[in-house]
């Protein structure tokens, strides 16, 4: 089951996206899961990577992104958001595990642009994680 990152801006016409916040990430996943009823433990989840940004600065990479985004977000929302990576390789990898115990997001794929900055991430989830 794939949750995409870019949702939908209510009121706004078809195409007007923002990031997912994390709150919204859990309703989606919970009612995904009541509908797959017993199915629901054997479902593999996967997230759709919006962004991803290697800083020793997460609050002002954060602060960057949401006026990027027009303001439609907090750079709070941001930092929470399980769509969007920022900081170290260290806290990007914890990031990626602490949505995998949260959401239960087992795979990820990101965006071509953010392809290079996630490469070392890879290996530090499984040195985590190992």
């Amino acid at each position: 089951m794939s949750v995409a990152g870019a949702f939908q801006i209510r009121g706004r016409p078809p195409g007007t996206m923002r990031i997912g916040t994390a709150a919204e990430v859990e309703e989606r996943v919970r009612f995904a899961r009541r509908c797959a009823g017993e199915r629901a433990g054997r479902i593999e989840w996967h997230a759709s990577i919006q962004a991803v940004e290697v800083t020793d600065d997460r609050p002002a990479a954060a602060a960057r992104l949401a006026e990027q985004y027009g303001g439609l977000m907090s750079s709070a929302e941001i930092l929470e958001a399980p769509f969007v990576l920022i900081g170290t390789i260290d806290e990007i990898a914890a990031q990626l595990l602490l949505s995998r115990d949260r959401y239960g997001f087992t795979y990820v794929t990101v965006h071509g642009p953010y392809m290079a900055a996630f490469a070392p991430v890879i290996e530090r989830v499984r040195a985590l994680d190992g």
